[in-house]
Order: C-alpha cells, then structure tokens, then sequence
C-alpha cells in the first residue's frame, strides 16, 4: 500500500484527520507533508494536525483535531454532547490534560482522573458518562440534570453504582467544589430505581466501533423545518441513522402514523435511515452500515 494509501485509511477512522507524527510513522518526511499542505491535498486543522480534502467538517473532527493537538482528551460539556446527553451546549471544546492554549478550547487539570474515567468512542477519547456527570453537575442545576441522569440509565449508557461511585470519589476530592447537583439526583434515585426501559443504543455503538467503522453519534438533535426530531443512533456527517424499532412503543395507531410522518421529513431532508428491531442481524447491519459509509466517503472524497 502507498503512502498516501495507508494514510487514507487512518483518515477514515479520524473524521478525515491525520497528525504530523502518523505521517512520519507511515514513511513520510516533513518535505512530502509540506507538498501536500501547499497543493491543498491536506489541510492544517491545528499544529501537527492535517485533514484530508474534502473530509467532512463535523463537531466530531474539530473535537478531535484539539484533542491530537493538545494531547487531552474530551470531557465536561463537549464530552456530554459525544455521548448524547441533552445538557446545554459547549460553546468551546472542552479538554482535560496537559494545559495548552489553544484557540476555541478550554483546557481543565484535574489530580483526580483514573482509568475508570476514561473510555472511547471510535478515535475519540473522552471521560466515561460517570465522570462527565460528575463534572458537568458543577454547571448543571439538578432539575435539568436529574431527567438526563434518567436518560442514560435507561440507555444503558451508565449505572447507578457506577454513577455513585465516582460521585463519592470525586466530590469532595482536593481542589473541586462539591457538585451540589448530582448529590441531589443521587439522593432521589437510591439502590433498585427504575427509570423505565429504552433501546439498546450503546450496544449498537460499541459494535460498530469493534467493527472499525467510525463512531456513531447517539441521540443526535436533527430539524426539518418546524418540527424536531432525536435520532437514537446516527453519522450526521453522512446523513445515516439507525431508528430502533420496539412493537411495544409503536404499536399503537398514534405511534404508527407519527414515526411514518418522521421518516418521511427525514428522507426528503437527505437521511438515510435504516431500522433495527430485536430481531435484526446484527452481521447483516454491520455489512450495510459499512457499504454506505464507504460510499458516502467515496463521494466526500472525490
């Protein structure tokens, strides 16, 4: 495989991103990436952080070029919106790691973060949901912040004992504030709570991302003219969603003429949706996830 060829396929995985030091590694000298800077076939998205023409410019690939570029890794408000949680959005990228200063990103220290607090979604590393809970709950009230704490348990992204624990670890540890907030969630919400039931959305996620396909987005905010909708799993870079489909919440006449609505403004805005219900192959999901990613990308990159 050529140069070029091998870094196509690391861009592939990065949201179209390449760093300086994944060049040198495939063989290439400061001469040929400088060649490639100025022809326009790559593009400078931070110090030691290039794109491929014609990638895709998403949240996710600005996300990851200052996490390349500083060496951190996503948390707080930016991590929130990875992982789908309806908090308020980031209006900078929030990092935390070695102190940078860099342009639109806010670097946090902590003395407090443990391999437990880490987790990944495709190349994206970022805080687990526990910890970004846990420090998102500094600027989040708990009456917002208690239905997205709901949410996610019953997406399964996060447990109580999971939640607790690194609410316990952390609150009063050296250097933070009491989160206030999420004490107060937790407090309502003792061992046995039951927030209800929900699709399957972060075994879907991890699926993908060991299959090597770029991480999906989860509970991505879509709107067709007036109206809102959430999609459950989707890469809104490729206008592809999975909608998961349960007979016990669309079996109603209501629910049945409300999703055929949905879909229809979604496929006349560009989406490409394909739905999953308890019985879909998952292999056969897989194949058809990746041959229209690989078109899309095909088309982006020509």
């Amino acid at each position: 495989m050529t140069k070029d060829g091998l870094m196509a396929k690391v861009a592939m995985r990065q949201h179209g991103l390449i760093t300086h030091s994944q060049a040198v590694a495939a063989g290439m000298s400061d001469r040929m990436i400088d060649v490639r800077l100025a022809s326009g076939r790559w593009i400078r998205k931070r110090r030691g952080v290039y794109a491929v023409a014609g990638a895709p410019e998403t949240a996710r690939q600005a996300v990851l070029a200052a996490c390349l570029a500083t060496g951190g890794i996503a948390s707080h408000l930016t991590a929130a919106l990875l992982w789908g949680l309806l908090l308020p959005e980031p209006t900078e990228i929030h990092i935390v790691g070695p102190r940078r200063r860099i342009d639109g990103v806010r670097s946090h220290q902590t003395s407090t973060l443990e391999a437990a607090d880490r987790a990944r979604l495709g190349a994206i590393e970022l805080t687990s949901v526990a910890r970004t809970f846990v420090d998102c709950a500094l600027v989040v009230p708990a009456e917002r912040l208690g239905p997205v704490v709901d949410d996610a348990l019953r997406r399964r992204l996060v447990t109580l004992s999971a939640l607790r624990a690194c609410h316990e670890r952390i609150d009063t540890g050296p250097g933070r504030r009491p989160t206030v907030a999420l004490r107060a969630v937790l407090s309502s919400r003792q061992p046995g709570y039951q927030p209800g039931d929900s699709p399957p959305e972060a075994g879907l996620l991890q699926l993908f991302t060991d299959h090597g396909l770029p991480a999906p987005v989860l509970g991505h905010r879509v709107e067709v003219g007036r109206h809102r909708y959430r999609i459950d799993v989707s890469w809104p870079e490729a206008k592809l969603g999975l909608e998961y489909d349960s007979w016990e919440f669309h079996r109603t006449f209501t629910a049945f003429h409300r999703d055929r609505h949905r879909t229809r403004r979604l496929v006349a805005a560009g989406w490409t949706l394909l739905p999953v219900t308890s019985q879909t192959d998952l292999v056969e999901l897989v194949g058809e996830v990746t041959s229209l990613f690989r078109f899309f990308w095909r088309g982006s990159t020509a």
